[in-house]
């Protein structure tokens, strides 16, 4: 990689001495961590061997994924935009001039003929959008000996802390590492039982890049992205002391014969500062407020979203609580282990806080940590699979959906002379929409912004934010005006054309293809974007009345949802036989899970579904990462509570590295979605609330609704998959969990899995039916009652904004 060389007022050696914040008392106890009796911390007995073994911490904007060596402590670095390099267009110039040739191939059969033409004049111009960089290592070296006693290493997701503990020549060690969103930096405390025993050198490294020393106390530094169009960064980090010496010469920083030490850690790029150097070092200079100051602002702003949200499933036994991390995963086939499911559960939403804040980038297919300058499949954002969000930390997502429709009129015009907006299978931090990779199954795709603005609409559905959807209601507008101009005719019916069902392949003539037309992952999405378009013109006043009559034309027009020769749902055009019965992708779902076209008001489809579910399970038992979450999600969603408790155990045993729970799906490092995903799928067989019932439903007279019918009202499902294993040790909760509608929903259930009670707040003042577990809409079931009013299998409630309905079973 090309080094760029920082300015000469740094390139100069400093020496100094610091003697800050006085010192420390003659000695100072240094408390065991005992993790073993914390059910909010992984940990472990020895240091990481690889980057995946690794704790993560951070900020949405910085990154560090630490082995906690206790010699020497090498921590990987990032910085949310730092890729290898700036926006470049690379859209196809032979893309618009082949498309008619490459439809007649599709329409008529000829499938190879599509393809290959498709390989030469569709893919992008290079074929890949930016992928996500490194910013390289800091290297903590200790000044002690190497052997040591009584290691430990953890990373506590209840406060975003993670530290190392250890024993050399009887003197005790810690280390603990934060990163700060309130002060924007990594901070590291290093104490030592002994005074005067915090002795250690701090460099930085990438590449044949190394660090230069910066003033008295710090290193800096500086290289660039490579390639064309390089981003430029400059990192740094600056040791503090209390007692001893700190100086800095050469590439690095030297603390000899502290108390204490604390070393602060920040980074720039030319994506956000023009001078990354200068803005490195006035953050390393300004950084003068005490670690535990520095600490404590650090856990109250984390925990300020942390604590939002609690669960317990129960109690684990004193064995299992004594056991490290890994031995509890490597157990929990033969005992169920509770509280080891909702660290699982709570280590995926400490993923998403750490890697993603207001203010900074969503997180990328690894949040925001990676060890290498060209990881597995750029570590870019991935738009043909799930994403999930929580409320606070989803404002960057619909910034980049914004980033994506600007770029996306571009690609609709020049790709297919098309009005709107559109996107393919990957984007990256600058919002790229033109044709990712040169493989056909993946790349043939036009939905990926269709997929995206669907988070748009169920950020509204879930906090009713009008303000917010005007300010967001142009990216789901260019998506539709898109497909008004991309759909071509096939048998009657207008289908997307070219297209493939995302990464599978199909059977035909003998020959195995993924380019067709019309699938229904494309038919599902189309579907229901053209309806919230025309529940949102209604909700807004808007006045496109070209626009309603265009979409109203097409809509009955689009293919419905067939069943194919297995029972299942049909996943393309024409009734093909799959290539991969087994296919990790369900993508001919996507109306059961994420989205809501296929509900158990139709059991006609919705056993359809449940049959594609199986027979792919049929197939591929082994499906593990963010296959399994799909099918966890699809499972709590079909009442299946067996197979949910089934995916948990899968995950953590299978696909999780049992030093980290970090997804690993190879030939990745790593896979943050299988971490989301994962917990997105459990809280579903906690509660629903996708469904809707008519506007004159009464408790006698029930009646489905479904996307933009006037009145509707949100039905939501408490407890419809709880898994005996989340209720067999005691009973469990849940607190803090969101339901469509505007509603806050608190449960709490006993060990034979039934509800003991739960408190339903309204956020909006909007009205809400509400029943239990899979129970069928007009049919019998289990009953329930809301204190001081009615009871029945499904209740309905009403009141201002901050009324709280108590429900038990009746």
């Amino acid at each position: 990689m090309p080094s760029v060389t920082s300015g000469n007022l740094f390139l100069r050696a400093w020496v100094g001495l610091c003697l800050c914040f006085g010192t420390l008392a003659a000695s100072q106890t240094v408390t065991p961590p005992n993790s073993a009796s914390k059910p909010s911390r992984l940990w472990q007995n020895s240091p990481g061997a690889a980057w995946n073994d690794c704790f993560l911490i951070g900020n949405g904007r910085l990154g560090a994924s630490i082995p906690g060596g206790a010699k020497n402590d090498s921590i990987w670095l990032n910085e949310e935009t730092f890729w290898n390099g700036m926006y470049k267009s690379r859209i196809n110039p032979k893309a618009l001039a082949s498309m008619p040739n490459i439809r007649s191939a599709v329409v008529s059969g000829s499938f190879s003929t599509a393809q290959s033409l498709g390989t030469s004049n569709y893919d992008g111009v290079p074929s890949s959008a930016r992928n996500y960089n490194t910013l390289g290592s800091m290297v903590i070296m200790m000044n002690h000996a190497a052997t040591v006693h009584g290691y430990e290493r953890w990373l506590d997701v209840s406060d975003a802390t993670s530290g190392v503990y250890y024993t050399v020549d009887g003197v005790t060690y810690t280390r603990e590492y934060i990163a700060s969103k309130p002060a924007d930096m990594i901070a590291i405390r290093i104490t030592a039982s002994r005074p005067g025993s915090v002795s250690f050198s701090v460099s930085l490294k990438r590449g044949g890049a190394t660090g230069k020393a910066s003033g008295p106390d710090a290193v800096i530094l500086t290289s660039d992205s490579g390639g064309d169009l390089p981003i430029r960064f400059a990192s740094g980090a600056r040791v503090v002391s209390v007692g001893g010496t700190v100086s800095a010469s050469g590439s690095q920083v030297t603390c000899t014969g502290a108390d204490e030490a604390w070393i602060f850690v920040t980074a720039w790029t030319t994506v956000r500062q023009s001078d990354p150097l200068s803005k490195v070092t006035k953050d390393l200079q300004a950084a003068t407020k005490k670690y535990s100051d520095l600490r404590a602002d650090h856990v109250k702003d984390y925990q300020s979203i942390y604590q939002r949200a609690d669960f317990s499933f129960g109690s684990s036994t004193a064995s299992q609580k004594a056991l490290t991390t890994a031995q509890r995963i490597d157990g929990i086939s033969r005992v169920y282990d509770p509280e080891l499911a909702v660290l699982s559960l709570q280590f995926a939403r400490y993923l998403l806080i750490s890697s993603s804040r207001r203010g900074t980038l969503p997180a990328n297919l690894q949040g925001i940590w990676n060890s290498e300058e060209n990881p597995m499949w750029g570590s870019r954002f991935t738009i043909n699979i799930n994403l999930h969000l929580i409320e606070d930390v989803s404002e960057p997502f619909f910034e980049l959906i914004h980033k994506v429709n600007s770029n996306g009129k571009d690609t609709a015009k020049k790709m297919f002379n098309a009005r709107g907006s559109c996107a393919h299978h990957n984007t990256d931090l600058w919002g790229d929409t033109a044709p990712q990779d040169n493989w056909q199954p993946g790349t043939t795709w036009t939905q990926g912004l269709a997929w995206l603005v669907m988070h748009t609409y169920e950020h509204y559905l879930y906090t009713g934010d009008v303000d917010f959807l005007k300010a967001n209601f142009e990216p789901i507008k260019d998506s539709a005006a898109f497909f008004l101009d991309f759909l071509t005719d096939y048998k009657g019916w207008k289908v997307t054309n070219p297209t493939t069902s995302p990464e599978n392949t199909f059977i035909s003539n003998g020959g195995r293809y993924s380019v067709t037309c019309g699938s229904t992952i494309d038919n599902t999405l189309i579907r229901t974007l053209f309806r919230i378009v025309l529940e949102f013109q209604s909700l807004l006043n808007a006045t496109d009345t070209g626009l309603v009559a265009e979409l109203q034309k097409l809509l009955p027009k689009l293919p419905p949802l067939r069943q194919n020769k297995w029972g299942g749902v049909m996943e393309w055009i024409e009734d093909y036989d799959e290539a991969e019965p087994g296919m990790s992708h369900m993508s001919q779902l996507l109306g059961a899970y994420p989205l809501a076209d296929i509900t158990p008001a139709n059991q006609t489809t919705f056993n359809w579904a449940i049959s594609s579910l199986n027979r792919r399970l049929s197939n591929a038992r082994g499906s593990i990462g963010w296959p399994r979450a799909w099918v966890m999600a699809l499972a709590a969603r079909f009442f299946q509570p067996d197979l949910v408790s089934q995916g948990v155990v899968y995950q953590l045993q299978k696909a999780y590295r049992p030093t980290s729970m970090m997804n690993v799906g190879a030939p990745a490092q790593f896979q943050i979605d299988a971490n989301f995903g994962s917990a997105a799928g459990w809280l579903r067989a906690l509660l629903q609330s996708h469904e809707w019932l008519a506007a004159d439903s009464t408790a006698t007279s029930l009646r489905s609704a479904s996307y933009g019918d006037a009145g509707r009202v949100t039905l939501i499902r408490l407890l419809p998959a709880l898994p005996k294993t989340w209720a067999a040790n005691g009973g469990g909760f849940a607190r803090g969990l969101r339901a469509r509608g505007g509603f806050q929903v608190d449960l709490v259930w006993d060990s034979s899995g039934s509800l003991q009670s739960a408190n339903i707040t309204s956020l909006s003042g909007s009205p809400a039916w509400v029943t239990l577990g899979g129970n069928l809409i007009g049919s019998a079931g289990k009953a329930i009652k809301v204190v001081g009013g009615s009871s029945g299998p499904f209740v309905k409630v009403s009141g201002a904004k901050g009324s709280v309905f108590t429900f038990t079973l009746a």
